[in-house]
């Protein structure tokens, strides 16, 4: 018996070496900031105004509002956000891009497409380790059709027509991993409310994108969310110098049986 502990204890051991240079980070302290950094006004006509800040990207009637139903935009809320995650825990939100979809004259110009940057910046919390790990910068870019509402949609759609919001690049950033002392950690950007999910092949094909694109459709005269989040993972897997070492653990206890059972 007591040479069965012996294996037993020897196998558990070396399973747990290769980790005791490795402690994983059980909470992170993190910042998350997300802005427009450019964007493009090509579609209808080439009346009205267009405006472009680090939240909002607007179009529609000169002088008017989203309350006054004749400007359409996407805005970003909050532009910066903070707090802690968990490793292996639960999801954590962040930013709300909201898509403000009215009914704004076909005279007007509206947006083509648009840059988006969000960066994420993670710091040790539990344990507290130095130095902390350098941004993520993850750099979108926008297709966006702003569709007629003559009835004619060519797709599904919910109203007459919906607008089309689509990710044509950035969208294979969402998940990224890193290494950091001496453990590796996924970083997952998921989205929240649903809205934002593969397309069909029609919408792709109305938005002038290939088919399988990512993105959402707003109905007309309606605002449509969509919210950001993301989590970090970690998984530890013995190295296979340690896996040979459990092996000849496990021969041991084997070995140790078998002359048992020869007495």
């Amino acid at each position: 018996m007591k040479r069965m502990l012996a294996a037993v204890t020897f196998a558990l051991t070396a399973l747990a070496s290769p980790f005791a240079s490795a402690v994983p980070v059980i909470t992170w302290d993190y910042t998350v900031s997300t802005e427009w950094t450019g964007a493009a006004f090509d579609n209808g006509g080439s009346a009205g105004t267009q405006t472009v800040t680090a939240d909002t990207l607007s179009w529609g009637a000169t002088g008017g509002s989203f309350a006054a139903n004749n400007r359409s935009g996407l805005v970003i809320s909050p532009i910066l956000t903070s707090g802690q995650i968990d490793t292996n825990g639960p999801l954590q939100p962040t930013t709300t891009i909201t898509h403000i979809n009215n009914s704004i004259s076909n005279t007007f110009k509206t947006l083509s497409s648009a840059s988006l940057n969000t960066t994420l910046t993670l710091n040790a919390f539990n344990p507290d380790f130095e130095p902390g790990l350098p941004p993520f910068p993850i750099n979108f870019t926008i297709d966006f059709t702003e569709t007629f509402n003559d009835g004619d949609c060519d797709f599904d759609s919910a109203s007459d027509c919906d607008d089309i919001f689509v990710i044509t690049s950035g969208a294979d950033s969402l998940s990224q991993d890193f290494e950091y002392m001496g453990t590796v950690y996924t970083v997952t950007i998921l989205e929240g409310t649903g809205n934002l999910a593969p397309l069909p092949a029609a919408t792709c094909a109305a938005a002038g994108v290939a088919e399988g694109c990512l993105g959402f459709q707003t109905p007309e005269n309606a605002d449509t969310p969509v919210q950001f989040a993301f989590l970090i993972t970690a998984n530890l897997v013995p190295e296979p110098a340690s896996l040979a070492l459990v092996g000849l653990g496990l021969l041991g206890l084997a070995a140790s049986r078998k002359r048992k059972q020869q007495a």
